[in-house]
């Protein structure tokens, strides 16, 4: 078995690295490095491996690339990783992947087949086949995957996972959410909670938002549906219809108090 690897300057061409990048596809190429090696044993595919995997990254330290702890550092062959860029311990970086400049990922994250550009950070997160815009923060514990791409100056904090899904600029999802199958606009403010119902429990819908809408806490998003500009959706709301332009949803029980009520299932040792 023999096995010839390239570390190439060259980026593979998908529809994903191709959305609104500069000519990102083919970078100075003139220094590859080739390895070939030949293979007869799962023992020396180990230590191929382990060869491999160190000669990538002092490839990518003597670019000029922070690597905080080359030993829990896992970077592809075809990954290229732009200047006075930052990788913190524990992360993997792999397949047809750019990473800009002025950018930090890590600790802990996983990235594969994804454009992240330039002074986004990505932390303990999952980007999968996705791109990140500029100046974007996501993690703690995001999971971006299946053709997503997130714009310009967004927040996708912790806990939220996006799926095949478009989401503007200037666009908060700061924690425990979920946008499936969901086109977005620009600054929009997903609150702590929110879902896009995408499945019926046969089929998949996509949700259209517009620009500068408010969605609360805890809303539910029933698909197929469009959300018009301007429009808040009160928190704790389930939406099932459309909304045109500056509507505001909202959909609660009663609130109902009953004073004191609560003192019945208390026991006596709780008054004291």
């Amino acid at each position: 078995m023999k096995y010839i690897i390239i570390l190439s300057k060259e980026v593979k061409k998908n529809d994903i690295l191709g959305e609104d990048i500069n000519n990102p596809l083919i970078i100075d190429n003139n220094d590859d490095i080739t390895i070939t090696k030949h293979i007869n044993t799962s023992l020396e595919l180990s230590s191929f491996e382990e060869e491999l995997r160190n000669n990538i990254i002092r490839h990518h330290i003597e670019n000029g690339i922070y690597i905080e702890n080359p030993k829990t550092t896992i970077i592809g062959p075809k990954v290229i990783i732009m200047d006075n860029t930052k990788i913190y311990q524990g992360s993997r970086i792999l397949g047809d992947t750019l990473i800009s400049k002025d950018t930090v990922i890590g600790p802990n994250s996983n990235i594969i087949d994804s454009f992240i550009d330039e002074g986004s950070s990505i932390i303990n997160s999952q980007i999968t086949n996705s791109k990140i815009g500029k100046n974007t923060k996501v993690g703690p514990f995001a999971n971006i995957r299946m053709d997503s791409v997130i714009g310009d100056n967004d927040r996708i904090g912790n806990y939220v996972e996006i799926k095949k899904s478009k989401i503007g600029n200037n666009t908060n999802a700061s924690h425990l959410a979920y946008i499936g199958d969901t086109l977005c606009g620009n600054n929009v403010n997903f609150g702590c909670g929110s879902i896009t119902v995408n499945y019926d429990g046969k089929n998949k819908h996509q949700t259209k938002i517009g620009n500068n809408v408010f969605i609360g806490c805890n809303s539910n998003i029933i698909a197929p549906i469009t959300i018009g500009n301007g429009s808040y959706i009160a928190a704790q709301t389930t939406l099932t219809r459309s909304l045109n332009e500056f509507d505001f949803a909202i959909s609660r029980n009663t609130e109902l108090i009953k004073n004191g009520y609560s003192l019945k299932y208390h026991k006596e040792d709780d008054l004291k």
